[in-house]
């Protein structure tokens, strides 16, 4: 995830602080006793032109600084449906102002009993049927009422677990200060009193249960003349000490099996500090159970249990109960059981997934013994990646690659991308995360494959075709941060704060620099240290992946930046020190694997990072853009670096066709918005990357032309709101249908043809002395090696312009889409290119690609047409070639396009004389059109 993703985050962040400005609440000072009129000015929103507007919207009853959309409650709406709850009425005489009144109080129009506190309204304004919105959640704060509630137990988990004759702590909380504060407990007899305080806004109890079962807790709070109460229902539960014991010797954190012994399993959990932790599943029938209760290390660090009679081959659910009420899954299982989510995963996709129907109890972790090995191709073990300084990267979201979203399907079609001549395929982040449809950088559980792309085995089968193939798969792991639903964040959560508790061995309370999204890592933590270990040692070992693009790595740092994006990118070197770490850890597993950070960070700490054999990715698609769309005054940038992997377009920039087709330039005679012109510029833009030194990388359909924007939505509009969304497919039914498309087809080719010059010449273009004209209307690259020379021209522009290509030597070159010689008797002379044009010439022939990849503009005429003499002073000889009888459109342009003069002859087989003495001195450009639908165009110099 970029800087640009990340962006769009906090432009987000930005954009609900503006919308609270344009949510005002009467009376100014509302609470929840008060009838409330919010008005809401659309002005500069999505919802600006809308003629009916909804407030959905809900309350907090959560003393949280930072509410959340899983705070929302008692929420009043029906999104997408134009029924009338929450429709605002338009202010008259105040364009783009709406109101709505909430009445008769807010608390009776939201329906929150009596005693309960609320501290935000939450609110989202939309059109009548949802396509619109304001985005993200807007909260505004209100006063508060006199109010008193329980703060632990947690009210939210209505279970005690506390060893029996030991206490349990009760605290209450009121504000104001109160007169006085009262607790009372109900055990079955009716409320006796534990404890009381005055004046006072806390007071805290220590009590001793008598027995297990139901219980109710109640505060009393007085305020002068009026008083509040909050009651609790909780179930006490008794438990019994936890046992202290070594672990097992050769027993790992996760899950253990035995190859030997498929009726037993040791679970262990990295836990430091915790009092107990239970073991859940259908292996004891869910059922919380003393002999499932967790042994503990005697360094407190971790938990641990064997079970047995377990059933081969059959997979079982289960969870860890953090002090009872934590419920979580393995952080370091393979196989997740998600109760809200699997079920939309076809069979197809994955078959014979286990049914979780506990929702209340969220994610839980898969157990199977006596799994069978996969058997890995015979060739896998002499598998070696590409060098890093060769690498082809096709950059790939299976989500919207393929309409199946399935490996099964991505396997069959490595054909495409061998024909592609790529080399290696990154993907975007697999690893299980939040939902079913999503760009990956939002994971919960690293080490398991998400299962909407399939099975494990899939995946496996996948690498391993894809490795018989000559192509490597890098992972895209997003490390830098997790979100709510994992469970090393949910173990150590401070529910007051609504973030990460300091004592959370792998997560900081806050994020160190500005651009974080989810919850940060802190990675110089001896645990998040290790956690990171597991997880890339595990994904080498056991899917034999080639390496890692690490998202963000720029935020895998320790040192606070204040929020400052220019402080966070300076050189840090306690973040090299952290990154070499990881490295050096990774190469002890696969000394060939491949380490890709995309760091975007000072120079001289990214000439730090790629000393120590790490790849850092080179952004460049504004200056492709900006160029590609006829800005002729940007330069490429540097792209010569053969440490950097150098691209044009990413999954985290707009497309560059898009670019062209929405804002390029235009002449008269040419239009980079014509989808033909801008889909042949994009073979230029290829010339004039992927011939150059070092790792290259293209983002899926970039060699099709994938012209729909980033932000492109499902109803076919343009939204940022929309960036993370489905995008259309470009094949299948339905689709954009890209692949009968013959001018995308052309273009794929042309990166193909493109690709495999490079690699059947890899000396020449990884080794040979590269210089290159980066700016301007016409560019230039110039390659010189022992085995072969190469020069490459491109016109920029959006007309004619004149171009010295600085061959290095005179003699015969040969055009390489054309195959034609070229003779070259002054090196440094200059000749015209047509708005578009480019050649890549080379002093030893290569064979010639397909036919009529690049529309060919000669110098020399080819095949049955000449047109003699050239240059010429008066007159001009034109034949066509004797066996072709028929009529002949003929179309003379001087170099800025303009059409000069037309005319149609009969051809008969013999030359035809035209007088050029009226045309002035240059260069023109003749087209020759057959009857027949053939044509042709080359250069004629009219000279003295």
């Amino acid at each position: 995830m970029t800087n640009l993703k990340s962006s769009i985050l906090l432009f987000l962040i930005l954009f609900s602080k503006s919308l609270v400005g344009q949510v005002t609440l009467s009376p100014s000072n509302a609470t929840s006793e008060s009838r409330i009129t919010i008005t809401f000015d659309a002005t500069g929103t999505p919802l600006a032109t809308e003629t009916n507007i909804y407030a959905h919207a809900g309350v907090v009853t959560k003393n949280t600084p930072t509410p959340t959309g899983s705070d929302w409650g008692n929420v009043k709406g029906n999104w997408g449906k134009d029924d009338g709850i929450g429709k605002m009425t338009a202010i008259v005489g105040e364009p783009g102002k709406w109101k709505l009144e909430l009445s008769p109080t807010l608390r009776q129009y939201f329906e929150v009993p009596s005693g309960t506190p609320i501290f935000w309204l939450a609110l989202v304004f939309r059109n009548a049927n949802g396509s619109k919105q304001t985005s993200p959640d807007i909260y505004v704060k209100l006063a508060l009422d006199n109010f008193v509630a329980i703060v632990s137990p947690d009210p939210s988990s209505n279970q005690i677990f506390v060893e029996q004759g030991k206490n349990i702590t009760i605290t209450t909380e009121a504000s104001p200060v109160a007169n006085s504060i009262q607790l009372f407990v109900d055990t079955g007899a009716g409320f006796q009193s534990v404890g009381s305080v005055n004046n006072a806004s806390q007071l805290q109890v220590n009590y001793v249960p008598v027995n297990s079962g139901s219980i109710k807790i109640k505060s009393v709070a007085t305020f002068n003349t009026t008083s509040a109460e909050a009651i609790a229902n909780y179930s006490v539960i008794f438990r019994s000490a936890t046992i202290t014991q070594n672990l097992p010797l050769g027993i790992k954190d996760g899950i253990n099996y035995f190859s030997n012994d498929p009726t037993k399993a040791v679970f262990v959990l990295l836990a430091p500090g915790k009092d107990f932790v239970y073991l859940l599943g259908d292996f004891n029938n869910w059922k919380l159970d003393d002999n499932f209760l967790m042994k503990r290390t005697p360094d407190g660090e971790r938990f641990w249990l064997e079970i047995t009679g377990l059933q081969s081959q059959k997979e079982y659910i289960f969870q860890y109960w953090v002090e009872g009420t934590i419920k979580i899954g393995d952080p370091l299982s393979d196989k997740v059981s998600d109760p809200f989510n699997d079920a939309s995963i076809p069979s197809s996709t994955y078959p014979n997934l286990p049914v979780n129907i506990r929702n209340e109890n969220g994610i839980a972790s898969v157990l199977q013994t006596g799994q069978t090995s996969f058997s890995w191709s015979a060739n896998e073990t002499s598998y070696v990646p590409p060098p890093k300084d060769e690498l082809l990267i096709y950059e790939l979201l299976l989500r919207d690659f393929i309409g199946s979203r399935r490996y099964k399907d991505l396997t069959d079609s490595l054909n495409y991308f061998k024909r592609l001549g790529i080399n290696t395929i990154e993907l975007m982040p697999i690893m299980e995360f939040e939902g079913n449809l999503s760009w990956g950088y939002n994971p919960s559980y690293f080490l398991a494959p998400d299962k909407m792309y399939g099975t494990k085995n899939d995946l496996k089968t996948f690498i391993d075709k894809a490795h018989q193939k000559g192509i490597a798969v890098v992972l895209d792991i997003a490390l830098n941060h997790a979100f709510g639903q994992n469970s090393m964040v949910k173990m150590y959560w401070d529910k007051a704060t609504n973030k990460p508790a300091v004592n959370n061995p792998w997560f900081n309370p806050d994020a160190t620099h500005p651009f974080n999204v989810g919850y940060d890592f802190n990675h110089e933590s001896p645990y998040t240290k290790a956690f990171v270990d597991t997880v890339t040692a595990y994904w080498l070992k056991e899917y034999h992946v080639d390496g890692f693009r690490f998202d963000l790595s720029k935020g895998f740092t320790q040192t606070k930046s204040g929020g400052d994006v220019g402080v966070w990118s300076t050189y840090d070197a306690s973040r090299i020190d952290i990154l070499n770490r990881i490295n050096t850890e990774i190469l002890k597993v696969n000394p060939k694997a491949l380490v890709i950070l995309e760091h975007f960070a000072d120079e001289s700490e990214e000439a730090n990072l790629a000393s120590k054999g790490m790849i850092l990715w080179r952004n460049l698609n504004f200056d492709f853009r900006e160029a590609m769309k006829g800005n002729t005054s940007q330069s490429f940038g540097n792209a010569l670096a053969k440490t950097h992997v150098t691209y044009m377009e990413s999954h985290d920039e707009e497309r560059v066709p898009f670019e062209m087709k929405t804002n390029g330039a235009s002449s008269t005679t040419y239009d980079i918005k014509d989808e033909g012109t801008y889909l042949d510029r994009m073979k230029m833009a290829a010339a004039f990357l992927y011939t150059l030194p070092g790792s290259k990388m293209l983002w899926q359909f970039q060699e099709l032309g994938y012209d729909k924007s980033i932000n492109s939505c499902s109803d076919g509009s343009i939204n940022e709101n929309c960036r993370l969304d489905n995008k259309p497919l470009v094949w299948g039914t339905g689709s954009l249908n890209y692949y009968t498309n013959a001018q995308r087809q052309t273009l794929f080719e042309t990166y193909s043809a493109i690709n495999s010059l490079v690699k059947t010449n890899k000396a020449v273009f990884k080794n040979g002395n590269t210089s290159w004209k980066s700016s301007g209307a016409t560019r230039t690259i110039n390659i010189q090696h022992t085995s072969m020379d190469v020069t490459i021209v491109g016109n920029f522009s959006i007309s004619t312009a004149t171009v010295q290509p600085g061959f290095s030597k005179s003699g015969t070159w040969f055009d390489y889409f054309s195959g034609e010689a070229l003779t070259i008797t002054d090196p440094t002379a200059t000749f015209p290119l047509t708005p578009g044009e480019f050649h890549i010439y080379t002093t030893v022939k290569q064979p010639t690609p397909k036919a009529g990849l690049v529309t060919e503009i000669k110098n020399e005429p080819s095949g049955s047409f000449a047109i003699y003499p050239n240059p010429t002073s008066q007159k001009v000889y034109v034949s066509i070639g004797d066996k072709f009888y028929g009529y002949v459109q003929l179309s003379f342009k001087d170099m800025l396009g303009r059409e000069i003069e037309k005319k149609s002859i009969l051809y008969q087989g013999q030359a035809v004389e035209l007088d050029v003495t009226k045309f002035e001195k240059g260069f023109y450009l003749i087209n020759i059109r057959k009857d027949n639908g053939q044509n042709e165009i080359t250069k004629l110099l009219i000279q003295d």
